[in-house]
């Protein structure tokens, strides 16, 4: 009989745990609504509020089916295939709530990222696309046809989506390199910038301060 301190239970809930986190962070990322097109109608009644939460957890039961099938490989036409069946179903269910469907851009970006975390943590194979996002598009806009949609929280369409896989793999190959592994350069590139205008940011509060603080001050 297993006990709460065996081993077994305690990886079981280290991995809840974990699951609940990657979870909470992709909708977090998925669902975001600056610059970007909001993902629900307007302010909400009490009662569409909840059902704003029954939405997200529709969303992250969806997700933990779905990282099921990726346990190997999957191909990359059903992966894009799994992305519009999630956008599809979520907007058939919770449409009411939604301004306009659930886009092709927010599906791919939430399952592409689940499943990043799943791979990162050594619980599937390398999955067959990474997470497209403003970082990543931009890193691919060189290569980009001129007409194809570069919002991740715009796109809509598997062709604009299949553009940014075809973008990402030129990129990819020349390093020998995944999409998966090439993103993560991407993210922690990405990083690097936002550490150094943040340092930035506060080094111009603090000179702003301490003028500030130096300036004379005037006698009522």
């Amino acid at each position: 009989m297993v006990n709460e301190g065996t081993p077994e239970v305690a990886i079981t809930k280290q991995r809840e745990f974990l699951e609940d986190v990657f979870l909470s962070n992709v909708l977090s990322a998925a669902l975001v609504i600056r610059k970007g097109r909001r993902v629900f109608k307007d302010t909400p009644t009490p009662l569409e509020s909840a059902e704003r939460e029954e939405f997200r957890g529709a969303l992250k039961s969806e997700l933990l089916k779905l990282a099921k099938r990726y346990s190997s490989a999957v191909e990359e036409e059903v992966h894009i295939d799994n992305i519009r069946g999630l956008a599809k179903d979520l907007s058939d269910t919770y449409g009411k709530l939604l301004d306009g469907d659930l886009l092709l851009g927010r599906a791919q970006k939430a399952l592409n990222l689940y499943l990043k975390y799943l791979w990162c943590e050594g619980l599937i194979v390398c999955p067959p696309h990474c997470p497209f996002d403003n970082d990543v598009i931009s890193a691919l806009r060189k290569l980009l046809p001129k007409d194809c949609e570069r919002r991740w929280t715009h796109a809509d369409k598997a062709d604009t989506y299949r553009e940014w896989v075809k973008a990402a793999k030129v990129l990819a190959e020349k390093k020998g390199q995944s999409l998966s592994e090439w993103e993560l350069e991407v993210w922690a590139a990405a990083q690097v910038k936002l550490k150094a205008a943040q340092a930035r940011n506060l080094a111009k509060l603090k000179a702003q301060l301490a003028d500030s603080a130096l300036a004379p001050k005037q006698v009522a």
